[in-house]
């Protein structure tokens, strides 16, 4: 049984959420099938590629399954100094999660695991300030680093994913670093994740 008898605050609300997720993934097939168009809430945008080219997919044999948009720094740092990915995964236990992080092999953002950095982001009419968080990165060049709000963040990104998203931050010798990233087929990338981390 998936809820106790008295049905908690936490359970009412994941279980919201947990068909909010599955009517946007139904809408996707839904647009993609041509089937059943007058269901989908808002109707169908253009139709997107079946592999959206913004958009890579990763797995492994670990359970780790992931999709990766790449990020530009603006201006452009000398060849080879910066790079920047968007990751979208997920978890499943206890409960399915997306998980998103920004990772940065550079020199010119390094913020220490376990800090924080004040990110500055952009995309189509949303514009928000936040605290994100630093997790320890893969290498001593490269800093990851997570949004406060996870479900805010890709609500964004869901509602405007034909722009591009940009960030802002400090730079570790001053200034501000940018980076911006094509997200065009996040909501194909993100309706994906579930069944690929079902397996």
């Amino acid at each position: 049984m998936l809820f106790s008898q008295a049905v908690t605050a936490d359970e009412a609300d994941y279980r919201d959420r947990l068909i909010v997720e599955q009517e946007r993934l139904l809408d996707v097939y839904r647009c993609l099938l041509g089937v059943d168009l007058e269901l989908v809430d808002g109707g169908c945008s253009e139709p997107s590629p079946f592999e959206p080219r913004n958009w890579e997919y990763s797995g492994d044999l670990g359970g780790q399954h992931w999709y990766t948009a790449h990020g530009f720094y603006r201006p452009a740092p000398p060849p080879g100094k910066s790079l920047a990915n968007l990751q979208v995964s997920c978890e499943t236990a206890p409960e399915f999660a997306y998980q998103v992080e920004f990772q940065l092999w550079d020199t010119l953002v390094r913020i220490e695991p376990g800090g924080t950095a004040e990110v500055a982001y952009r995309i189509g009419g949303a514009s928000r300030t936040e605290r994100w968080y630093a997790s320890r990165g893969y290498g001593d060049d490269d800093t990851i680093l997570i949004p406060s709000d996870v479900g805010g963040f890709l609500d964004d990104v869901l509602a405007h994913s034909s722009a591009p998203l940009r960030l802002s931050m400090a730079g570790e010798g001053g200034g501000t670093v940018s980076i911006e990233f094509i997200i065009e087929g996040a909501e194909w990338a993100l309706a994906r994740l579930p069944y690929h981390c079902a397996w």
